[in-house]
């Protein structure tokens, strides 16, 4: 029974941690992109203009975002808390979505 629980646990484990993170790379050619409900993304960008998505209950991870930028996050702002780090700030809304 011990072997069959942890089987479970590995397998579980393994589901979630390749389901649980997205690398995407925006181009000048591609800059726009969504961040869906559930997943979990670093999403790196361009010199030029990006546009985010990043729809509630998402969490991402925004890199290199040097040009102009727009970021759509759609949930309740009334639901964030907002922090900063140096050159890092954190939206944390209570229903998951990280930003």
């Amino acid at each position: 029974m011990k072997r069959v629980i942890a089987l479970c646990l590995i397998l579980l484990i393994i589901t979630v941690t390749s389901a649980w993170s997205e690398n995407i790379v925006l181009t000048d050619s591609n800059p726009d992109t969504t961040i869906t409900t559930g997943t979990t993304a670093t999403v790196y960008g361009t010199a030029g203009a990006n546009h985010v998505t990043i729809e509630s209950g998402a969490n991402a991870k925004l890199v290199n975002f040097s040009g102009i930028n727009t970021i759509t996050i759609e949930a309740d702002s009334s639901n964030f808390t907002v922090s900063r780090s140096g050159a890092t700030v954190t939206f944390e809304g209570n229903d998951g979505t990280v930003v």
